[in-house]
């Protein structure tokens, strides 16, 4: 509890105060009260209400309370979702390698333009036994006749999708892995988009 200083014959009830002694105050004193209930941080406010918290912090006393607008690592159960947008990574490629950050988003709008052919890695994948997605848009660049190819990818009866070639096209892919990335079962979603 809080000491505070009171002038007068009486004794008046302050709530948050633990002794109560003196004549008028100034209002130097005054201040000083106020000062002191609010770095106590007193519980009972007015009337027996009490102090709201936010995130364990009381809306009383020095700082900022920070509010985040952006969950990560939650667990959501049997929730559902109205709507939602997903962050599209959009990569030109110029190199034979690349790697796609799925720490950083599930969509890939990728454009090729490697000399011949483009051998993609995911990396930062979840742990085993959570499930990641990853849609991939293949964009031919300039010329066309670009191949890519992905680490890990397994596809149905083991056959890679002949992707288009052609300037200009547009491939769709859908992967998803449960096991750290040590497969990424694939799916040739769309093919010559236009």
């Amino acid at each position: 509890m809080t000491n505070l200083t009171y002038r007068s014959s009486s004794t008046p009830s302050i709530p948050g105060a633990s002794s109560v002694k003196g004549s008028p105050l100034t209002n130097l004193e005054v201040d000083a009260n106020f000062k002191a209930l609010d770095t106590a941080k007193q519980d009972v406010l007015i009337s027996g209400t009490t102090l709201k918290t936010v995130g364990g912090n009381s809306l009383l006393g020095s700082g900022d309370i920070a509010v985040v607008s952006n969950v990560d690592n939650t667990t959501l159960t049997n929730n559902t979702m109205k709507s939602y947008k997903e962050f599209v990574n959009t990569v030109t490629v110029t190199t034979s390698t690349a790697n796609l950050d799925l720490s950083t988003g599930n969509v890939f709008d990728i454009t090729l333009n490697p000399t011949t052919s483009c051998l993609f890695t995911f990396i930062n994948p979840p742990s085993s036994g959570t499930l990641q997605s990853a849609m991939v848009i293949l964009r031919q660049g300039g010329t066309g006749t670009k191949l890519a190819s992905f680490t890990n990818a397994k596809w149905t009866d083991g056959n890679a999708p002949i992707l288009s070639t052609a300037a200009g096209a547009i491939d769709v892919l859908q992967f998803f892995t449960v096991n750290a990335g040590a497969m990424y079962f694939g799916t040739f979603s769309m093919a010559n988009v236009s």
